[in-house]
């Protein structure tokens, strides 16, 4: 199961036209004589600037794409006659010979993956969670006021967000143990995956 966000709007390219014509004029600023403050036009033409190439980065070269797979088996314990107990739940196969899909899989199997790329260059992983590991799953914005709560309880946990678009008012957020503690995750939503997150994290906490 794959979704990688589109570009939705035009926001990025009319903020980085507006940062190009704000350095442009405070560079034009700077360059006049008797002028005072010739240093702190420079300073904020160069800030502007840099703030143009960071947005024409993030936004309109670096796509995301978000996962959920079969990960890969945790390393059993040292102590193995406790992996004695635990039986392996087989997946059956389709009529047709072929493997099902990862929603016929028990959440424990599953991860969800946050990857990112830079132009042509290769997929990166940004984020790895464990399905297992999910205690919440919010739908923005018909769970803003649950997800407001929710924050406030977690709100020493960090966030990170995996945005494609600058402005994305359909989010879902996680909240889910990783390997460097509790963490809040944002996406944009794709309604399949979303709701299927979802329901994983109300499996989690009804067991």
């Amino acid at each position: 199961m794959t979704f990688e966000p589109k570009q939705k709007n035009r926001v990025p390219e009319v903020t980085i036209l507006a940062l190009f014509i704000a350095a442009g004029v405070a560079f034009a600023f700077s360059a006049l004589d008797g002028l005072s403050g010739k240093g702190m036009l420079q300073f904020a033409a160069m800030a502007l600037f840099c703030a143009m190439v960071f947005v024409a980065v993030r936004y309109k070269f670096t796509p995301f794409k978000y996962t959920v797979r079969v990960g890969a088996a945790p390393k059993k314990s040292l102590h193995h006659e406790d992996d004695e107990d635990e039986e392996e739940e087989e997946v059956p196969l389709t009529p047709d010979g072929k493997e099902p899909p990862v929603t016929m899989f028990p959440p424990k199997k599953l991860v969800f993956v946050v990857e990112r790329r830079q132009g042509n260059s290769k997929w990166n992983m940004e984020c790895l969670v464990r399905l297992s590991d999910i205690h919440s799953c919010f739908i923005l914005p018909e769970d803003k006021d649950a997800l407001n709560i929710a924050l406030k309880e977690n709100r020493k946990a960090p966030v990170y967000k995996y945005f494609k678009n600058m402005v994305a008012p359909d989010q879902t957020v996680l909240i889910a143990d990783t390997m460097t503690g509790k963490a809040v995750v944002y996406i944009e939503t794709d309604r399949k995956m979303s709701e299927y997150l979802k329901s994983v994290a109300s499996y989690n906490n009804g067991k």
